[in-house]
């Protein structure tokens, strides 16, 4: 660039007739830049000479100011106003709604001026500790929206939900009750008559036993399965709970499930309550620990010392009972 007519302030990015200080800054700032590479085809020699015509112009004021190529108006920099050469003026749509009167957004308006006078004052009682008065003590604009209809509901469907509930928990604890009288183990003994002079085609009629509940062992004897021993022994009663220990012996892999113990009080069947434990041993299932095994399970009960007590656990070959309280 040897033209002698470039516009010194483009160079620099001034704005025409800037001062000779807002110039030396200009040229410190762009030298810096031409310095790390090529800007707009703008080196430092460029750069010299537009900060010394700034200064000549300075001190000289007969100047040739009109000899630029590029006009030296600052209105030139700056970007056009308006909406652009291609972006056409947004247009209004036309009014769907009805016009709102004005005495109607004066109310609006005085509400919103009262609402923001009384934050103000509420923000300054809190912060000075006292109670300001009001601003004004009448009601509030309300917009009148109409109620929906309410939809009239009966009785009756919540009175026919109640029953079913009812029928089907009476049901339950009926099934509950008489499962617990199918849990007694009963022996079936077949006989054939002997031999006589008759023809050998008569036979005895079978005959079934139900074996007596009291018969069971009790707390602190052992029953047998597969070569496992289970002895429950030291009841304790606490915090309407009866918790009892017990041994799991024998010279076979153990195992040992807690959840198939039952406790059946009076007739009714009481699960292991899992997550009550008083500590005395683990309350955890066995499965190949090393013997003996002690293991603890709780029962939520109370009085079942005064009621025929049983300790029912279900296995895959049989039910095992203990008969530990008899009323």
């Amino acid at each position: 660039m040897s033209d002698d007519r470039r516009n010194p302030y483009v160079l620099l990015g001034l704005p025409y007739g800037a001062s000779l200080a807002e110039a030396r800054r200009a040229f410190q700032r762009r030298a810096r830049e031409a310095r790390w590479g090529d800007h707009d085809a703008v080196d430092l020699a460029d750069l010299e000479w537009a900060l010394a015509r700034i200064e000549l112009e300075h001190v000289d004021a007969a100047a040739a100011f009109g000899t630029y190529r590029v006009p030296a108006d600052p209105a030139v920099l700056r970007p056009p106003a308006g909406f652009g050469l291609l972006a056409p003026a947004p247009r209004p749509a036309p009014r769907r709604s009805p016009v709102t009167p004005d005495d109607e957004r004066a109310v609006v308006f005085d509400a919103a001026r009262v609402d923001a006078a009384q934050h103000l004052l509420d923000r300054t009682a809190a912060a000075v500790g006292k109670r300001l008065e009001r601003v004004a003590d009448g009601p509030r604009p309300v917009v009148a929206v109409p109620t929906p209809p309410v939809r009239r509901r009966g009785w009756l469907p919540v009175v026919l939900v109640g029953a079913a509930t009812g029928a089907v928990l009476a049901v339950a604890g009926i099934s509950t009750l008489g499962g617990d009288d199918d849990t007694t183990a009963t022996t079936t003994v077949a006989t054939t008559a002997a031999a006589t002079t008759d023809p050998p085609t008569t036979t005895a009629a079978p005959t079934t036993t139900e074996a007596d509940p009291s018969a069971a062992p009790g707390l602190g004897e052992m029953i047998e399965y597969g070569g496992i021993e289970i002895t429950p022994s030291e009841p304790l009663d606490g915090f309407g709970h009866l918790c009892l220990l017990f041994t799991i012996d024998g010279d076979v892999p153990l195992g040992f499930l807690r959840e198939q113990v039952t406790l059946i009080s009076g007739g009714v069947a009481i699960d292991p309550a899992l997550g009550i434990t008083t500590g005395r041993a683990p309350a955890t299932d066995v499965f190949g620990d090393p013997a003996p095994a002690l293991r603890e399970i709780c029962f939520r009960t109370e009085g079942w010392q005064e009621r025929d007590t049983d300790l029912v656990y279900n296995t895959q070959v049989g039910n095992y009972r203990w008969r530990i309280s008899e009323a």
